[in-house]
């Protein structure tokens, strides 16, 4: 394979730098050893001119310029084949992967403006449709005006305008496998529970919950085990407390609605 062939080019190269390197940690040494033990001979004698001289033509003798080069052109030789091989596994020219084909301006500008009203960013998606004379504005910024007024209630413990969306867009969540209505009704369900009134919480599973129970049972049981205990939540563990077989939380918790809204 190609990538096999790059890894062992790449690792002749990396063999070729670590001996390069030992050797040019020994010509150093060398080099040290030489000079001091002239320095020593020096301390120890007045005919400085003939250690010095000794000392130069020991070092012409271990010629370490002409080591060091020799050192250096194998490494570049060894990469020089590396970057050929390169070049030959994979295509540099990235004009290659380009299709000439013309951009519609009015597409990109809707890209622009609904990841800016997709964060939230309502003012600069403004000022960029204004600027960029985009006629449908309005068209894209509502849904993300809606999706933000939805969190903002559910923030504050306020579940209706969520429920509302999701049985208004029941079908295309269902077309998509997501269960957030389904999430939204146990959430509700719990809060009811929480307040102690179990015969509402009751009514409210008949009503809301009873079509999941082909689909959703497992899940349907658990809530339903809640109505058991007459303290309520505060004496038994919630569903959103217990761990699902795969490790999760039950997504009765209001983040988890959240993210997934």
């Amino acid at each position: 394979m190609e990538l096999d062939l790059l890894k062992e080019a790449f690792d002749r190269v990396a063999k070729k730098q670590k001996q390069s390197s030992s050797k040019t940690l020994d010509i150093v040494n060398q080099i040290e050893k030489e000079i001091e033990q002239a320095i020593t001979k020096i301390q120890t004698t007045s005919n400085h001119t003939s250690v010095l001289t000794e000392l130069k033509d020991k070092l012409n003798e271990l010629a370490p310029m002409n080591q060091l080069d020799s050192n250096q052109k194998d490494i570049n030789l060894a990469l020089a084949k590396y970057t050929k091989l390169l070049e030959k596994c994979f295509q540099p020219d990235i004009s290659r992967a380009y299709r000439n084909v013309d951009t519609d301006p009015h597409v990109l500008n809707e890209i622009i403006s609904t990841h800016f009203y997709r964060q939230g960013l309502f003012d600069l998606g403004d000022c960029f449709t204004n600027e960029a004379r985009e006629p449908n504005a309005a068209s894209l910024k509502l849904p993300f005006v809606e999706m933000y007024q939805i969190l903002e209630s559910m923030r504050e413990r306020d579940l209706e305008p969520a429920l509302a969306w999701a049985a208004k867009n029941r079908g295309p969540l269902t077309q998509n496998g997501s269960t957030l209505e389904l999430k939204l009704h146990q959430l509700q369900f719990v809060e009811i529970l929480k307040k102690g009134n179990r015969d509402e919480a009751l009514k409210y599973a008949r009503t809301h919950l009873a079509r999941f129970a082909a689909t959703h049972k497992g899940s349907i049981q658990k809530l339903m085990a809640c109505l058991l205990w007459p303290g309520g939540l505060t004496s038994h563990p919630t569903p959103s407390s217990q761990p699902r077989p795969s490790g999760k939380s039950w997504p009765t918790s209001w983040p988890d609605n959240s993210v997934d809204f």
